[in-house]
């Protein structure tokens, strides 16, 4: 359970144990180290049934808060399963989450139990009901954050681990993929992130006193409980109805505007943005070109296509489902994309959390490539992250420890950092002059922005050290 270690044989069918077999032990002490860590720095000098108190207190309100009303009701399956009703938590609710999951020996998080809990509260006959917990992971996600952050991430792995290696002809697939071109020893960034976090030096828990009877035990290492990310903002003062002539244009190109509620997101130099919500559908980004673009960068249909291409191709792991529709009878298009609950990427964000770091070096090591093979460049800032850098310069606070927007890469509700723009500076042979000279300026803002902020050089070779 290292990334250090290359030299693991091939994996066998018959070595994979069963769920009730598996060892859970470096799970568990990740997280109690974890959590150990944060309480000792955030409350040094209180005694371990304070910090307990806190952190009771501090859950309640988390649950009682309105804005985590459907994060709540996502969690009905698993409160089926571990008897906590996180619809009405109260004072009695806490107590039976910490006593089932923080309250064994040592004080030691259950981590086992909550995958354990997770999958049976979404298991029909046997089976798993993959589409059902897809629909509430972000809300499953939310809650294991009591066991840590980084233990969060690491249990949403366990817990696709577990579902993989729970079924046969998953299982088989899982063993076949891990032995060819020896890639059990090859690890992506992801997969290094997660090892080091299990296998580095753990802090020891510090022994307490024995609990007053007929009262959970305490201890240190009481877990925070807060959730990734806040939730879903609400859009609804700024619902809009199309002009009529746009909405025709809409229908033509193959959307149901009448059985949509629509919001206005915002805008970038090419596209006015807005939030598309359906009954019984996936929440859809649409977006709409603007009669006049900022740049040339981007001017139909054709080249939005292109570009999502040379996103996928170039980009993998990173860009979202995209579709570029057209009125066949007009210059008119739009782009539909799926939706990411999350958050811009900021500088702030990426070095609070070395896992969004790491991404955002593989995604730089990936533009690399693509400035090397064609000098083409992704456009990672955009035109409200070159507002805030141009505002930054204007009131003269050019500082690392600044907050700074990467206006066109958001951060979804797990961690993983998403391009939801495709836009690209173009300084190959094949451009025309105006292009080649708009892409000169708008790419040296990139590198001026992603250099400082994020001590990395987006057209340069990059390797990690």
């Amino acid at each position: 359970m290292s990334p250090t270690v290359t030299d693991v044989p091939s994996v066998k069918l018959a070595n994979i144990a069963s769920f009730e077999e598996r060892v859970y032990t470096p799970f568990r002490s990740a997280s109690t180290s974890e959590r150990t860590t944060y309480w000792e720095q955030k409350s040094a000098t209180a005694t371990p049934q304070e910090k307990l108190t806190l952190w009771k207190q501090e859950t309640v309100g988390l649950f009682q808060a309105q804005v985590n009303t459907e994060l709540k009701e996502r969690l009905s399956s698993l409160s089926r399963i571990n008897g906590v009703h996180f619809d009405v938590f109260d004072q009695n609710e806490v107590e039976k989450l910490y006593a089932r999951y923080f309250s064994g020996q040592k004080t030691e998080s259950q981590v086992k139990q909550f995958v354990k809990d997770v999958l049976d509260s979404h298991t029909n006959n046997g089976v798993i009901d993959e589409q059902k917990l897809q629909q509430n992971r972000a809300a499953i996600t939310w809650l294991s954050h009591i066991f840590g952050d980084q233990a969060a991430d690491m249990i949403t792995h366990l817990i696709q681990a577990e579902i993989e290696s729970g079924d046969p002809t998953k299982k088989q697939t899982l063993v076949s993929q891990a032995n060819v071109g020896n890639r059990v020893n090859i690890l992506n960034t992801d997969e290094q992130r997660i090892l080091t976090y299990i296998s580095s030096e753990k802090v020891t828990p510090v022994e307490v006193p024995p609990p007053v009877a007929a009262q959970p035990q305490t201890h240190s290492t009481a877990p925070e409980a807060s959730p990734p990310f806040p939730p879903e903002p609400s859009y609804a003062d700024r619902q809009v109805d199309f002009t009529k002539a746009t909405a025709e244009s809409l229908r033509r190109c193959g959307i149901d505007v009448d059985a949509m509620t629509v919001s206005y997101l915002g805008e970038g130099a090419n596209h006015k943005v807005y939030l598309c919500k359906q009954e019984g559908q996936p929440d859809q980004v649409l977006k709409i070109g603007k009669e006049k673009s900022v740049t040339t960068m981007t001017n139909n249909h054709v080249e939005e296509d292109a570009n999502y291409a040379l996103a996928k191709e170039f980009f993998p792991g990173f860009t979202l489902e995209t579709r570029t529709l057209s009125d066949p009878t007009s210059d008119f298009y739009c782009i539909l994309q799926d939706a990411v609950k999350g958050k811009p990427l900021t500088n702030k964000s990426a070095h609070e959390h070395p896992h969004i770091v790491q991404q955002m070096q593989d995604i730089v090591r990936m533009n690399n490539k693509l400035y090397q093979e064609r000098k083409i460049s992704l456009d990672f800032v955009g035109m409200p992250g070159f507002l805030s850098w141009f505002n930054r310069q204007k009131l003269k606070l050019l500082q690392r420890r600044s907050e700074f927007e990467v206006s066109n890469i958001l951060i979804d509700e797990l961690g993983n950092l998403k391009i939801v723009d495709y836009e690209f500076f173009d300084q190959s042979t094949q451009a025309d002059a105006k292009t080649k000279f708009q892409g000169f300026w708008g790419l040296l803002v990139n590198r001026m922005a992603v250099r400082h902020y994020f001590n990395l050089d987006i057209t340069k070779e990059y390797r990690m050290p």
